[in-house]
C-alpha cells in the first residue's frame, strides 16, 4: 500500500501562481477498458452520462445509491493541467515523492494527472477516485458516506456488469427505486466484499482521494483506510493539507529535491508572464524572482513585490472561474491581510475590474468585487505616479470592455439611481466613481469637461449625483458649465437635489447655477428634492428663489411630487411659500389626485384646508388629437400624393396598432400614466386605488361622482376596474350613473368584465347595468371579457342576454377579440354558443384574420373547424393569408395555402400576400407564395408591386428572388413610379445598384410623384444614391433642371 499525506488545493491554474505540486509515480497500472471508455466519453464533456451504463438496472442502482458525481472535479482539473508540466515525475525511477507545502500548491491537479497517466498503461488495474470539495458542502461529497458511495458506485459497476454484492444490497431492499437507502455499515460491508473479490480475480486497485482535509469526517475516513490498506494489490493515494494526525506522520512523504518542481514552475510562469505583465518590461525580472522565491514557503516570507504580484494575479481570474476562489486555501490567503496597501498602478485597476462580468454578477464574490472595486481603487492617488505608461493607459482603461462590464454591473446592483450600461465619457465615469486622481489625469490630457452623453449627461452631473464635492470643485475650476442640460436629471443642480447633497447645491449656486431650469424627468431641482423627501434641500432651494409653481417633468410641480410620495412636511413647507394647489401638470393631474392615488389621507386633509378644487378635471385632448390628425393626414395627401382615403387608412392602421399596444401596456402596468391626468379626478384616483376612506372624504366634500374624465372615464369605472366592491356600492349610493359611457372601457360593466370581477358584474347588473351598450375600446362587456379570456364572465354575461355577435370597438366582435389574444377556450365557448364565425368587422376584419396575424395556430384551426372562410376580405390586412404574410407567420401561411387560400387575391393595405411579405422582409414566406404561383407583377396596395415593396424597404435578397421569378423591374404604378424610384427615394444605395444590374430603365422613365429615380434621390437628400445614378447616365435622360 502507498499512503501519502501532503498538501492539496483546488486552485485555478490562471489564478494561482504555481501548478507545481509533486506527483506519485505508479508503474504497470491502468484504467480497465470500461473506465477508459467512460473517460473517453466524458472527455467530450458528456459528464452527466459519465457513470451511466446502457442497462436500466445499472441506472436504477446508480439513482438509488445517489453517489456524488466527482467527474466534474476530475475534468475541471484536467483543464488546469499546463502542457509540459509534471512530466519529470513520470520519468523518475524512485517510487513516490511528496512535497510539504502550504495551501494552494495544486495537489488536485497532481491527483488528476496521475489518473490521466494511468489511462495510458495497458493492464487490468482498476482506478476509483473521490474529490472532497468544500464548495459542494450542501451535498454528501465532503462526507465520509459520500466517499464510500462514490467508491462503491465506481467499483461495483465494471465492464457493463453490476457486481453481485451490489446487486444483493440493492435487492435486499423492498420497494424498487423507493427503497430505503443502505446504511453506512451496509455500504462498508459491500464495498469490502467487492474489493476483495476484484483482487481475487487478479485486478490491482488504485484509490485516489483528493483534499482529505476538506472532509468533515476525516477520523472516520482514516479509520476506514487503515482497515483496508493491508489488502494486497490495493494502493491508496491521498492528498491533504498539513492537518493529518500525529499517528499518521510516518505516512507523510517529504520531497527534498526541488529541482524538478522548479522546472514545472518555469514552464507555468512562461505561460502566464505575457498576459500578466502585458505592456510592461518586467517579465524576465519577475520570472527570476518567482523562480528564486517559489520554494513553497509561507506567503509572509515573500518580498513585497511578489505580494503585489500575487494580489494582482488573484484578481485576473477568468469570469467563469471566479467561484473557484472560494476554497479553503484562498480563504487563508485573504484572512492573512498582509498584502501591502501601498500605491498601485493601472495594472491594479485592470486586474480588479477584469474579474467583473455580467455572468459572474450572480456570485457573491462577483457582487463584492463589483461593489467595492471602485472604493478600493479610489483610495490610491494614481495621479501622483509620474509614469508616462500610466498616462497612456488612462484612455484605454476607461474605454475597455472590462470597465464597461463594471459600469453595467455596478449600476445594475442598485448602487445608483439608474440601471443602465451607459456611463458616458471616461471623465464622467471617473467623476461618478469619485476618482479625483484619474479625473485630474484626464483633464491634463485635455478631456472635454463639458462633453455630454450617458445617463448623467456630463461629468459635473455624475459627480453631483454621487456627492463627490472635491470632483465638483475640480471640474468647476476647469470651466465646467454648471447649467448644461442633459441626462436623466437634467442639470447638475437637479442631480444634487435628487440625492440631497446640500453642500454641492450651495457650491453650484455660488457658480451661478440656475435654480429654476426645467429639464430632466424631475422637472426642476425643487421637484427633485420634494419627490425624494429632502426637506432641508427644499428649504435651501426656496431660500435661493426657486419658483414653487413651475410645471414640468414627470411629477408636474413640486407640490405634486411631494403629494405623490407622501411627504406631508414638505407639502406644508411648499404651501407656506404659496404653492398653487390646483395646478394641473404631469402624470398625476393635480396634487390632490396624486395624494388620492397614493392613499395619503393626511395630505388630502391638508390640501382640502387650502381651497383645493375637489372636482378639478384633467384637460381634454380632443383638440390636440384633431390637430395631430391633420398634421399627419395632410402630408400624406399633399406630398405622397395619396388619396384622402388611402392616407386615413394608413393612419388608422397605425393608430389601431398603437392603441392595442397601449392597452397591453396599461394591462400589464395598471396605474401608469400615459398622459396628463390619467385618473381624471382625485375621486377617480382614490376609487381606482381602493382607498375607501379617501373616497368617503371626497364625497362628503361634494365631489361630483359622475364627472367624465381620464382613462377610466368615471370613478365608478375606475373602482370596477380595480375590483373594489365596497367603493362601488358607496358610489352608487351617492348617485353614480351605472351606464355612463366614457373612457377606455366604455362602461363600468366593461371595466369589471375585462378585469374578471364577477361579483362586481352581478352588483352592477342588479343596478340595471346595460349588458349590450357599445362603447370604449372593446365595444361591449362581452368583447372585453373575451379579449382578456374571462370565460366565467362570458358565461355570466351570456346568461344575462349579452348579444354574442354585437359589433363594435377595435376588434369588431367578441369572437375576434378572443382570437386576437389566442384564447382558444374562449373561442370554443363562443362558437358553441353560436357565435358567427365569418362576421366582418373591426381592425382585423374577421376572427380568422386576427388569429392568423397573431400566429395563434390552435385558435386558427379551431375557427377553420367551424367553417371560417379563408378568403373573406376585410380589415387592415385584406385576408387571413395577407395577415399571416405581413406578420411573418410561416406555419399559418402554410395551413391557409393547404386550404386553398387564394394566393393572388387583392385587398388590404399591402395589396397582395406577396407584397405584404416582400414589404415586411419575410423571404421564406415570399418563397412559399411563389411556389404556390403567386403573381410577382400584380399591381395593388400602397406599394404597387411586390418588387417595389421590397425595393422601398431595401430587402435585396427578396428583390433577387422576385427577379428570378420574372418580376418586371420596370413596371410603373400611379404614385410610386418604379422599383428603382422607390429604392432611390428611400436612399437604398445597394438596392439601386442591384436593380440597375438587372437593367432597370428608370433613367429613361418619368413616373410617380418624383419623376425619375435621380429626382427622387435628390429630393430626399441621398447623396450616395445620386452618385450611383449619375454614374449610370441618369442626368442625360432626366429633365431635372427643367422642373
Amino acid at each position: 500500500m502507498s499512503y501519502a499525506v501532503g498538501n492539496s488545493s483546488y486552485n485555478n491554474h490562471r489564478g494561482s501562481m504555481f501548478e507545481n505540486a509533486s506527483y506519485f509515480k505508479i508503474e504497470n497500472t491502468t484504467l480497465n477498458n470500461w473506465q477508459r471508455r467512460r473517460l473517453h466519453n466524458a472527455s467530450g464533456r458528456d459528464i452527466n452520462n459519465y457513470y451511466k451504463s446502457p442497462h436500466d438496472e445499472d441506472k436504477n442502482i446508480q439513482q438509488w445509491l445517489a453517489a456524488p458525481d466527482c467527474s466534474v472535479n476530475l475534468f475541471t482539473a484536467f483543464d488546469k493541467i499546463v502542457d509540459g508540466t509534471s512530466q519529470w515525475i513520470f520519468e523518475d525511477e524512485t517510487y513516490l515523492k511528496w512535497k510539504e507545502t502550504g495551501a494552494g500548491s495544486g495537489k488536485t491537479v497532481l491527483i488528476t494527472s496521475i489518473i490521466k497517466n494511468l489511462e495510458k498503461v495497458n493492464d487490468t488495474s482498476l482506478v476509483a477516485y473521490h474529490y472532497f470539495d468544500l464548495r459542494n458542502n450542501a451535498g454528501v461529497q465532503t462526507t465520509y458516506r459520500g466517499l464510500l458511495l462514490s467508491l462503491l458506485s465506481q467499483l461495483g459497476t465494471q465492464d457493463h456488469q453490476i457486481h453481485s454484492a451490489l446487486q444483493s444490497l440493492h435487492e435486499s431492499s423492498k420497494h424498487g427505486l423507493s427503497y430505503a437507502k443502505p446504511t453506512t455499515a451496509e455500504v462498508i460491508d459491500t464495498l469490502i466484499k467487492i474489493i476483495e473479490d476484484l483482487i481475487q480475480k487478479g485486478h490491482s486497485i488504485h484509490i485516489m482521494i483528493d483534499a482529505l482535509d476538506e472532509c468533515g469526517d476525516m477520523p472516520l475516513v482514516l479509520e476506514f483506510l487503515t482497515k483496508i490498506y493491508t489488502f494486497s494489490f490495493l494502493k491508496i493515494i491521498c492528498s491533504s493539507r498539513n492537518y493529518h494526525p500525529a499517528n499518521l506522520q510516518c505516512f507523510a512523504i517529504s520531497l527534498s529535491d526541488n529541482s524538478m518542481i522548479h522546472k514545472d514552475i518555469g514552464v507555468f510562469v512562461d505561460s502566464q508572464i505575457t498576459e500578466l505583465f502585458k505592456g510592461i518590461s518586467l517579465g524576465a525580472e519577475v520570472k527570476q524572482t518567482l523562480m528564486e522565491k517559489a520554494d513553497g514557503g509561507d506567503a509572509q516570507m515573500l518580498p513585497n513585490g511578489l505580494e503585489k504580484i500575487i494580489s494582482t494575479t488573484l484578481v485576473t481570474i477568468h469570469n467563469k472561474e471566479v467561484i473557484q476562489l472560494a476554497h479553503a486555501s484562498v480563504k487563508e490567503f485573504l484572512l492573512e491581510r498582509n498584502i501591502s496597501t501601498e500605491q498601485v498602478d493601472y495594472e491594479y485597476l485592470w486586474r480588479g475590474v477584469n474579474m467583473i462580468s455580467r455572468k459572474n454578477m450572480i456570485t457573491t464574490l462577483g457582487q463584492y468585487a463589483t461593489q467595492y472595486w471602485a472604493e478600493h481603487s479610489r483610495n490610491n492617488e494614481i495621479a501622483d505616479i509620474p509614469c508616462k505608461y500610466t498616462l497612456e493607459l488612462t484612455w484605454e482603461f476607461f474605454n475597455s470592455k472590462p470597465f464597461q462590464n463594471w459600469k453595467w454591473s455596478y449600476l445594475y446592483m442598485g448602487n445608483g439611481p439608474v440601471k443602465t450600461e451607459v456611463l458616458g465619457s471616461p471623465l464622467q465615469a471617473a467623476a461618478a466613481m469619485g476618482q479625483r486622481g484619474i479625473a485630474e489625469l484626464l483633464l491634463k490630457l485635455n478631456a472635454d469637461v463639458n462633453i455630454q452623453g450617458g445617463d448623467y449627461g456630463t461629468a459635473l452631473q455624475a459627480a453631483a449625483t454621487w456627492g463627490h464635492t472635491d470632483i465638483i470643485e475640480l471640474l468647476l475650476k476647469h470651466d465646467a458649465d454648471v447649467n448644461i442640460q442633459g441626462g436623466l436629471y437634467g442639470t447638475a443642480l437637479q442631480a444634487a437635489a435628487f440625492s440631497g447633497h446640500n453642500d454641492i447645491i450651495e457650491l453650484l449656486l455660488e457658480y451661478n447655477a440656475d435654480v429654476n431650469i426645467l429639464a430632466g424627468f424631475t422637472g426642476t431641482a425643487l421637484q427633485a428634492a420634494a419627490a425624494r423627501g429632502h426637506k432641508d434641500t427644499v428649504e435651501l432651494l426656496l431660500q435661493s428663489n426657486a419658483n414653487v409653481n413651475i410645471p414640468g417633468g414627470d411629477y408636474g410641480t413640486a407640490l405634486q411630487a411631494a403629494a405623490a410620495w407622501g411627504h406631508k412636511d414638505i407639502i406644508a413647507l411648499l404651501l407656506e411659500h404659496d404653492a398653487d394647489v390646483n395646478i394641473q401638470a404631469g402624470g398625476s393631474g393635480t396634487a390632490l389626485q396624486a395624494a388620492a392615488v397614493g392613499g395619503h389621507k393626511d395630505i388630502i386633509e391638508l390640501l382640502l384646508k387650502h381651497n383645493v378644487n375637489i372636482n378639478f378635471q384633467s384637460e381634454e385632448i380632443e383638440e390636440e388629437e384633431e390637430k395631430f390628425l391633420y398634421d399627419i393626414i395632410r402630408p400624406m395627401v399633399e406630398i405622397c400624393n395619396m388619396s384622402i382615403e388611402q392616407a386615413i387608412a394608413r393612419y388608422e392602421a397605425q393608430q389601431l396598432l398603437a392603441e392595442e399596444e397601449k392597452a397591453a401596456f396599461l394591462r400589464d402596468h395598471p396605474g401608469v400614466s400615459i398622459e396628463s391626468g390619467l385618473y381624471g379626478t382625485a375621486l377617480q384616483g382614490a376609487a381606482y386605488s381602493g382607498h375607501k376612506d379617501i373616497v368617503e372624504i371626497f364625497l362628503k366634500h361634494n365631489a361630483n361622482v359622475n364627472i367624465q374624465s381620464g382613462i377610466y372615464g368615471t370613478a365608478l369605472q375606475a373602482a370596477a376596474f380595480g375590483g373594489h366592491k365596497e367603493i362601488i356600492e358607496l358610489l352608487l349610493n351617492y348617485g353614480a350613473e351605472v351606464n355612463s359611457q366614457t373612457g377606455q372601457f366604455g362602461t363600468a360593466l366593461q371595466a369589471a368584465a375585462y378585469s374578471g370581477h364577477s361579483d362586481i358584474i352581478e352588483l352592477l347588473l342588479k343596478y340595471n347595468a346595460d349588458v349590450n351598450i357599445q362603447a370604449g375600446q372593446y365595444g361591449s362587456a362581452l368583447q372585453a371579457a373575451a379579449f382578456n379570456g374571462q370565460n366565467e364572465i362570458i358565461k355570466l354575461l351570456l346568461k344575462h342576454n349579452a348579444d354574442i355577435d354585437s359589433q363594435g370597438g377595435s376588434y369588431g366582435t367578441a369572437l375576434q377579440a378572443a382570437a386576437v389574444r389566442g384564447h382558444k377556450d374562449s373561442i370554443k365557448l363562443l362558437l358553441k354558443c353560436d357565435a358567427a364565425v365569418n362576421i366582418q368587422s373591426g381592425y382585423y376584419g374577421t376572427a380568422l384574420q386576427a388569429a392568423a396575424a397573431k400566429g395563434h395556430k390552435d385558435s386558427l384551426e379551431l375557427l377553420l373547424d367551424f367553417e371560417a372562410d379563408v378568403n373573406i376580405q376585410g380589415g387592415v390586412y385584406g385576408t387571413a393569408l395577407h395577415a399571416a404574410a405581413a406578420q411573418g407567420q410561416m406555419n399559418i401561411t402554410e395551413i391557409l395555402l393547404r386550404l386553398n387560400a387564394d394566393v393572388n387575391i387583392e385587398g388590404g393595405f399591402h395589396g397582395t400576400a406577396l407584397q405584404a411579405a416582400a414589404a415586411c422582409g419575410y423571404k421564406n414566406i415570399v418563397e412559399l407564395l411563389l411556389k404556390h404561383n403567386a403573381d410577382a407583377n400584380i399591381q395593388a396596395g400602397i406599394d404597387g408591386t411586390a418588387l417595389q415593396a421590397a425595393a422601398s424597404c431595401g430587402h435585396n435578397d427578396i428583390i433577387e428572388l422576385l427577379l428570378k421569378h420574372n418580376a418586371n423591374v420596370n413596371i410603373q404604378v400611379e404614385y410610386g413610379g418604379t422599383a428603382l424610384q422607390a429604392a432611390a427615394a428611400r436612399g437604398h444605395k445597394d438596392t439601386v445598384e442591384l436593380l440597375l444590374k438587372y437593367n432597370a430603365l428608370d433613367v429613361y422613365i418619368e413616373s410617380g410623384i418624383y419623376g425619375t429615380a435621380l429626382e427622387a434621390a435628390v429630393a430626399e437628400g441621398h447623396k450616395d444614391t445620386v452618385e450611383v445614378l449619375l454614374k449610370h447616365n441618369a442626368l442625360e435622360f432626366g429633365n431635372l433642371y427643367q422642373k
